[in-house]
C-alpha cells in the first residue's frame, strides 16, 4: 500500500476511543472521536463525544452507528477499553 492509500483509508477510518470512569466524567464509559491529522501524522481527539453510565448502552449506541469494537492494545493507557473503528 503506498502512503497516499494509506493517508486516503485513515481520512476515511475515524476511531471512536472508549475509556471506563475518564477523570473528567467519573463513573462512566466514554468513546472520544478521533479524527487522522496528516500535519501531525496520527490520530487526534476532537470535541465530539459519547458518554454513558452503562457500558451495554454505548456499546448498541456504536453499533448503531454501524462501527465494530476492538479490543484495546496491551500498550495502551489502561483506562482505555477499546476503540470503535
Amino acid at each position: 500500500m503506498t502512503q497516499d492509500a494509506k493517508r486516503n483509508a485513515l481520512h476515511d477510518l475515524p476511531m471512536w476511543v472508549v475509556t471506563e470512569n475518564p477523570k473528567d466524567m467519573p463513573g462512566m464509559f466514554v468513546a472520544r472521536l478521533n479524527i487522522w491529522n496528516d500535519e501531525a501524522n496520527r490520530y487526534l481527539p476532537t470535541n465530539a463525544a459519547v458518554a454513558r453510565k452503562n457500558r451495554d448502552e454505548l456499546w448498541v449506541e456504536m453499533h448503531q452507528k454501524g462501527l465494530t469494537f476492538v479490543m484495546r492494545d496491551p500498550n495502551d493507557a489502561p483506562q482505555i477499553v477499546g476503540v470503535f473503528l
